[in-house]
């Protein structure tokens, strides 16, 4: 009896142990459990609440002629995992400068006009990129203000060599999620709205040649166009003597209208159709319907390009027949090339497809897998022979 007698109280004391080393150990889970979760939080709530609302601090009192985060070595590795992008942006431009890509100024530094001091001018650090368009002599990228302090802007870079010239500050905090360039008439066309109506707004092309902020610490001189016909323009292009405007939906098909332009490179008005504050409106030609989440179009011999781009998903390239109806329904497209995600606008000069992305700006680039901090050219006679195939 007293060799067996107090088994039992040294088999509760292990029980209890075991219970003790048990309880602890999913304490412990549980503490990494919460810590874990306060740091995805925090993440979280700095990625996609604080960075939309907050501009980093800069020092720097002038636009950042090359913001890039990478050479042109390092966004190459960034993509490569993107068989066909690097095939229709990379190949075969291994002689052109920078492989053909336009690294795009003041993400980092942006001088333009602080709204709430009255139009001081200032730089901001929340620059997004947004439109893009090229003329004879410059590519154009448009960006707007993430925090809404500053007014939106246009970047004019130099054609051939790729350098940055100077920043066209714009009235107010236009989004400018399209850029269009009539080489007809020499203007210049970005997207906008006015208490609550489309507009597209114009600027001439000698106008931003004689443009100069910082002598005249004031907008560019534009001309406003209000749009009967559409909703709101996220996007716009020039093509065969007609503004095309697009609404962006997130959820449903978008829209699509034609706007036809005049001898002198206005918008066709119907003067009879006025608003309040006699607003004259563009009446459109056509309209039709587009996919969802289009974020800019463009057409190519007989072919109509969208992009198309949401949140943190990858974005894609669709190549649509052309109809004269304007009709691009979901599902009907000929070819479709995944893209890096938050890829915005395009447009097509001779046989390149210019794109821009906005993966860079500073609300955006902690959240993106690929960020994408150039204006790429895309071959487009590497997308015909595609549909050929």
């Amino acid at each position: 009896m007293g060799e067996y007698g107090n088994q039992p109280i040294k088999e509760h004391k292990a029980d209890k142990n075991m219970e003790n080393k048990r309880k602890s150990q999913v304490k412990w889970l549980l503490n990494i459990g919460v810590l874990i979760t306060v740091i995805l939080l925090a993440y979280v709530v700095d990625v996609f609440v604080y960075r939309a609302k907050a501009e980093p601090p800069t020092g720097v009192h002038y636009t950042n002629r090359n913001s890039s985060h990478h050479t042109v070595q390092e966004q190459l590795q960034v993509l490569s995992k993107n068989e066909e992008l690097i095939r229709l942006a990379f190949e075969g431009r291994e002689e052109e400068k920078e492989y053909g890509t336009y690294v795009i100024p003041g993400l980092t530094s942006t001088r333009t006009l602080e709204i709430a001091e009255g139009g001081q001018i200032a730089s901001c650090s929340s620059m997004t990129p947004q439109g893009i368009t090229v003329t004879e002599e410059y590519v154009l990228i448009s960006a707007y203000c993430k925090t809404k302090k500053h007014n939106s802007v246009i970047y004019v870079l130099n054609k051939k060599n790729h350098r940055f010239i100077k920043t066209l500050v714009l009235p107010g905090r236009p989004h400018a999620g399209g850029l269009a360039y009539d080489s007809i008439h020499g203007r210049i066309w970005y997207s906008s709205h006015d208490q609550g109506i489309a507009q597209a707004v114009s600027i001439q092309l000698e106008a931003l040649k004689k443009y100069h902020f910082e002598r005249e610490q004031l907008p560019i001189e534009v001309e406003y166009t209000y749009l009967y016909g559409v909703i709101r323009d996220s996007f716009l292009t020039f093509y065969d003597n007609s503004l095309y405007v697009g609404y962006f939906s997130g959820t449903g098909a978008g829209t699509l209208v034609r706007y036809e332009v005049n001898d002198t490179g206005g918008l066709v008005t119907e003067e009879e159709r006025q608003l309040a504050m006699d607003m004259v409106m563009a009446i459109p030609e056509d309209s039709g319907v587009i996919p969802p989440c289009v974020q800019g179009i463009a057409f190519y011999q007989g072919y109509m390009l969208l992009s198309q781009s949401y949140g943190i998903l990858p974005s894609s390239l669709s190549v649509y027949k052309e109809d004269k109806n304007i009709y691009y329904a979901e599902g009907n497209e000929l070819i479709e090339y995944q893209m890096p995600e938050r890829m915005e606008q395009i447009c097509v000069d001779g046989d390149h497809l210019y794109v821009v992305f906005e993966s860079a700006a500073y609300a955006y680039r902690a959240s993106s897998l690929n960020i994408v901090d150039r204006a790429l050219k895309l071959n487009l006679k590497k997308v015909l022979v595609d549909l050929e195939n």
